[in-house]
């Protein structure tokens, strides 16, 4: 018997997130969830992430990459399969990515308020913090901001649910009668 163990293989691997999500969101929302569900499983370890990011635009999306034991292969799809992820999200397997698994079910919903064209009484006078929260009230208990971007000339609303026309439908008549969502738009995301 030797005095070292055998080391496991191991392989890179990345998480492909069709979100709009800040650096900081990436992290708390995966990264974090991810290194502790990979350390309770004894899967490896979390390698860190990147946002893709417009400086029109904000955030288009984001990566984590990870290391993974290559006999927790299955395992591991089979967890990720099952992760909070948008449509359009995937997992890339091997230094190449050359395996490639679909994940992801939710829906997202981008609510854009203009920073710019609306009376300065309504930009003094209304807060954007009762807006997030009377539009988590419509949309329930199944759907979640995720993020947000400032822009120069508007701020976005980054929420991920089940179903984006109920999520619209849902907001529709308090965006419509709101002083600050005035002259704002809303975009479907994945």
């Amino acid at each position: 018997m030797g005095l070292f163990k055998k080391k496991k293989p191991t392989e890179l691997a990345t998480i492909s997130l069709n979100m709009r999500l800040q650096p900081e969101d990436r992290v708390t929302y995966y990264e974090e969830m991810l290194e502790k569900l990979f350390k309770s499983r004894k899967f490896r370890e979390i390698d860190g992430g990147g946002t893709s990011f417009n400086k029109e635009e904000g955030p288009l999306s984001c990566d984590v990459n990870f290391i993974y034991y290559k006999d927790k292969e299955e395992e591991i799809i089979e967890v990720l399969k099952k992760m909070p992820a948008p449509k359009g999200s995937k997992v890339l397997l091997g230094e190449e990515g050359d395996r490639e698994y679909e994940i992801g079910d939710l829906e997202g919903l981008a609510l854009y308020l203009n920073g710019t064209e609306l009376e300065k009484e309504v930009y003094e006078s209304c807060d954007i913090n009762y807006v997030v929260s009377e539009l988590m009230k419509l949309m329930g208990k199944d759907v979640a901001i995720f993020s947000y971007w400032t822009g120069n000339k508007e701020t976005a609303l980054y929420f991920y649910g089940e179903n984006f026309e109920r999520m619209k439908s849902a907001i529709q008549p308090f965006v419509d009668s709101y002083p600050l969502c005035q002259k704002s738009r809303i975009e479907q995301l994945a």
